[in-house]
């Protein structure tokens, strides 16, 4: 899929890489986390040392990933035109680069909206149990609030936790 992409010049989306770079979900989140990382600084922040990429390369400090997966990242960019190199060595966004990157930036948006959902949802949900629960007077209210209230905890603690990402 990705070659078609090359093929024809459209913009790819970071899927048809997904297919294209085989070498398991640990490389896919590399290579996109490098792209993200290139996009989100403003340019001429990241460049080729005179080393090469080592481990003490700041991309690689900053992802925390080693100098060798960072090569392995920016060689991928690189073969696909995401990535570039302009003045002293500075890696830069190509036009497809970037149309990815932001590609990217909305999944996240997305993926980051519908847990919102699903958390607000939640607690609907839950309240509107607790509501009918304390209506049929099944159990006393005291019960009832404690039990609403360790509810909520639960879902503030999940929600923290997939939010803080």
């Amino acid at each position: 899929m990705g070659r078609k992409n090359r093929r024809n010049g459209s913009s790819p989306k970071s899927e048809d890489l997904d297919l294209d770079f085989s070498r398991g979900m640990a490389e896919r989140r590399r290579w996109k986390a490098v792209l993200n990382e290139v996009y989100s600084v403003s340019p001429h922040e990241y460049g080729r040392s005179t080393e090469g990429f080592t481990d003490t390369h700041p991309l690689a400090k900053r992802l925390k990933i080693s100098g060798h997966e960072l090569m392995l990242s920016i060689s991928f960019l690189e073969d696909h035109g995401l990535i570039e190199y302009r003045n002293n060595n500075y890696i830069i966004l190509t036009k497809r680069g970037f149309d990815v990157a932001l590609d990217n930036e909305r999944s996240r948006s997305s993926v980051r909206l519908q847990g919102m959902a699903v958390y607000v949802s939640l607690i609907l949900a839950t309240t509107a149990i607790f509501n009918f629960l304390n209506s049929t007077s099944l159990a006393s209210p005291i019960v009832l609030t404690g039990a609403y209230l360790v509810s909520l905890v639960v879902l503030y603690l999940y929600a923290f936790h997939v939010f803080s990402r």
